[in-house]
């Protein structure tokens, strides 16, 4: 399921979110960069063999506690990719970060103000496109109206003969 759901994601640059809880208590549990979107997400979601879901660090994201993906994409992105990432990281403000140190150069670029204010603009408005992960009680009920659906079509057959 969740591989099908990934297969609309983009391969290009971009900045994501990954998000857990629901409505007024979702939150965003971690934001990372990936030049290919889709290719970063599958290994978190699906291969789950990023440092962040194996617990290689000292703390980590559980990929099954994931309802919602956020991910947006900016032409600036291909050039200023870590800088846009510092800069969603203090918009989007997650639970969970990358682990890499910031250079000096792209805090520079991150705080420069013009670049800093388009950046800001990107993450407060709605993202480039976003999927919600269906809850495990969510995929029962569907299967349990799925079930109800072809009762009715069989006995309709039958009621039919």
């Amino acid at each position: 399921m969740i591989v099908s759901l990934l297969s609309a994601a983009p391969k290009s640059p971009g900045i994501y979110a990954l998000c857990a809880g629901h409505g007024r208590h979702r939150y965003i549990a971690y934001v990372g960069v990936a030049k290919n979107i889709r290719q970063r997400l599958l290994q978190h979601l699906v291969r789950k063999d990023s440092s962040i879901v194996t617990g290689a660090s000292a703390v980590s994201l559980d990929p099954d506690k994931v309802t919602k993906i956020r991910r947006w994409l900016h032409p600036l992105f291909e050039r200023y990719m870590a800088a846009a990432e510092v800069v969603a990281f203090r918009v989007l403000d997650p639970v969970l970060r990358s682990r890499r140190k910031v250079s000096a150069p792209v805090e520079f670029i991150a705080d420069r103000e013009d670049f800093a204010r388009q950046m800001e603009a990107v993450f407060s408005k709605p993202p480039s496109g976003s999927v919600e992960i269906p809850t495990y009680q969510e995929l029962l009920r569907r299967v349990a109206e799925l079930e109800k659906a072809v009762r009715m079509l069989q006995s309709g057959r039958k009621s039919e003969a």
